[in-house]
């Protein structure tokens, strides 16, 4: 669930400040200054941001490509700290997602059906060794994961 403006890089205090009016990309705002709870801040930027709403929109166009991803079984595949990993299946529609939320890029392997498999957020490819695919993630990245063979 994403709540509206969090895709264009909005962001809440608490209430009554938890959403402002939409922020769009097509126009200029002044810095925000000023909170109803902690009175005064120190200058934050509001504008839209591109970058992000891309992504966004690049996660909704995998989720809406596979049926794994919208109505498949979900199995827990590995918890390690900030790191978790699953995999989605829907008839033959097969999708890994691995989440690492630490703060330092981790490496683990995760169990998977393929000989090659796709990152579909970056492109990159990796060969399955033994059943299992090698991944390294960034601090606060993601991987997800599709046959490599079928694209």
């Amino acid at each position: 669930m994403i709540y509206y403006g969090t895709e264009a890089g909005m962001w809440g205090a608490d209430d009554p400040d938890d959403r402002k009016p939409t922020v769009w990309p097509d126009l200029v705002y002044e810095n925000e200054t000023y909170r109803s709870v902690s009175k005064f801040i120190e200058s934050d930027t509001v504008a839209f941001d591109q970058e992000l709403f891309d992504y966004y929109r690049k996660l909704i166009a995998i989720h809406n490509q596979h049926l794994a991803l919208q109505t498949g079984d979900f199995t827990t595949l590995l918890t390690a700290g900030e790191v978790y990993a699953y995999r989605r299946t829907a008839g033959q529609d097969t999708v890994i997602v691995a989440l690492n939320n630490d703060e330092s890029e981790r490496y683990f392997g995760v169990p998977a059906p393929w000989v090659m498999a796709t990152d579909v957020l970056t492109g990159r490819r990796f060969a399955a060794t033994n059943g299992m695919i090698e991944l390294s993630l960034p601090a606060k990245g993601a991987a997800i994961l599709v046959d490599g063979e079928a694209r």
